[in-house]
């Protein structure tokens, strides 16, 4: 939540080489529009993304991205998922600390990024570290806390909708 395509600048380049790549922003972060709904869906950040679906396409997405890859995962365009550090059933003190985050943010001016940052990262003043709170301190609040509050509230995929996944799919996690 709150970087954009920029980045996926690595993986950009090296998947570039040998395949085609199109990277966009979340709805309401970089250069992307909010969603025009007062409380948006994941369903709607999924159909944001959709509209873009124009050939056979191996979907890519971290954390929330991977949510949304895994609702995309039943288009007909779509023949692959790869969803990084994706959610599934997060226990109650999980929920529940997450949906305090999101609470908190309805009354933030603005994103202090640090917590977010000491969560991903060892060394702060890495070249990463350093690009990653410059995006979370220039995405705007509001699309922020859209997507936030989205997050907060969805439990990721269901066993069922994970058993009825029909093509390749690679699931990647890590604590940082």
């Amino acid at each position: 939540m709150g970087l954009n395509a920029d980045a996926w600048g690595v993986q950009i380049d090296a998947l570039s080489q040998d395949y085609g790549v199109t990277a966009f922003d979340m709805a309401g972060h970089g250069d992307s529009a909010g969603l025009k709904k007062a409380v948006p869906t994941l369903s709607d950040y999924v159909d944001a993304v959709r509209v873009n679906l124009t050939s056979p396409t191996v979907v890519v997405g971290h954390s929330m991205g991977a949510m949304i890859a895994l609702k995309l995962a039943q288009d007909p365009a779509v023949i692959g998922v790869v969803a990084l550090n994706a959610i599934y059933q997060r226990t109650p003190m999980a929920s529940a600390a997450v949906r305090a985050r999101a609470m908190q943010l309805r009354d933030e001016p603005s994103i202090d990024p640090e917590p977010t940052l000491m969560r991903w990262f060892d060394d702060l003043t890495s070249p990463e570290a350093m690009a990653c709170e410059t995006w979370l301190r220039t995405v705007p609040m509001d699309g922020y806390r859209a997507a936030y509050s989205v997050f907060a509230n969805e439990n990721g995929p269901t066993a069922s909708e994970l058993q009825s996944l029909n093509k390749p799919a690679l699931f990647i996690t890590g604590e940082r």
